[in-house]
């Protein structure tokens, strides 16, 4: 399912060769897939190699191959783009509602189960190794831009009927997407959820405040 919808809204917005389509939706190519985000998740982006990749997905060296090159660079950015769909699929029905407040509370809500989940915090393990990685970073970054695009879209869509204005969208955009961020990496060394949950809460009705003039 997420890889189908992933390639039905990537097409829109950049070319993907046949092959990569036919790697995503079988059963193969999605076990290789979820075995790249647990020894991600378990190892960091520089012990995911692709041998132990095949190891953790029960393939040969050359099944992976034959699903997504030999490079180790362009299954990270499949991986990438799985991930990134992952998150796109719990976060846009949330935003299909006609009660501008009660969407913006089930995004802020929605934060409360993505700050812990595993998907979350390999996104941001192949983020930060573009940093340190040039080659990586030409390939993700530009990624990340156009999949970035397709959930702005969403609040648009969304809050400008609301009587927000773009820049309005973009600053709370970029605080959800900061909080959200900096609650993943928290997490990692403190294991007190409420903590947490509760700046959720705060940040709901902070922002449902400021930015839609509501209590």
């Amino acid at each position: 399912i997420y890889a189908t919808n992933r390639i039905n809204r990537l097409t829109a917005t950049m070319p993907i060769k046949s092959s990569s389509r036919q790697s995503r939706s079988d059963a193969t190519g999605q076990q290789i897939l979820e075995a790249t985000v647990e020894c991600i998740y378990k190892y960091g982006y520089v012990g995911a190699t692709l041998s132990v990749i095949a190891g953790h997905a029960n393939v040969t060296r050359g099944a992976l191959q034959h699903h997504f090159g030999n490079r180790r660079i362009d299954l990270m950015q499949e991986a990438a783009e799985y991930l990134y769909d992952i998150y796109f699929d719990q976060f846009v029905p949330l935003i299909g509602g006609s009660d501008p407040r009660q969407t913006l509370s089930n995004i802020w809500q929605l934060q409360k189960t993505l700050f812990k989940q595993r998907e979350t915090k390999v996104l941001i393990e192949i983020w930060v190794a573009c940093h340190s990685d040039g080659e990586l970073a030409e390939k993700i970054l530009p990624l990340f831009k156009k999949l970035d695009a397709s959930l702005e879209e969403e609040w648009l869509s969304r809050f400008v009927p609301a009587g927000l204005a773009p820049d309005a969208i973009q600053q709370l955009r970029y605080l959800q997407r900061t909080m959200l961020r900096g609650a993943a990496v928290e997490h990692l060394i403190s294991s007190d959820d409420k903590v947490f949950y509760e700046l959720f809460d705060l940040a709901d009705k902070m922002t449902a405040s400021y930015f839609l003039n509501t209590k």
